[in-house]
């Protein structure tokens, strides 16, 4: 069964945290990924393309890496 899509509040999201991302020079998915905990860069690229849904737990990891608050991209998960 294909994941549910995600809702354009979660697209939002991860365009935000993308543009956070790509504002961090010379940090790739692959460190970013090892650096968080998740088993592949895949997981990041889902996260930062909106493929799949961020949760508090993912959203917590990647503001404290990314040296922001999780409001910054994810005003919802921010209120969880």
């Amino acid at each position: 069964m294909p994941a549910k899509p995600l809702t354009p509040e979660q697209k939002a999201d991860a365009e935000r945290l993308m543009a956070i991302f790509k504002k961090q020079k010379g940090l790739t998915q692959a460190v970013l990924a090892d650096e968080l905990g998740f088993s592949n860069q895949s997981a990041v690229s889902q996260y930062l393309n909106g493929k799949i849904p961020l949760n508090v737990e993912a959203s917590i990891k990647f503001a404290d890496r990314l040296g922001c608050q999780v409001s910054d991209f994810s005003p919802f998960m921010q209120s969880e």
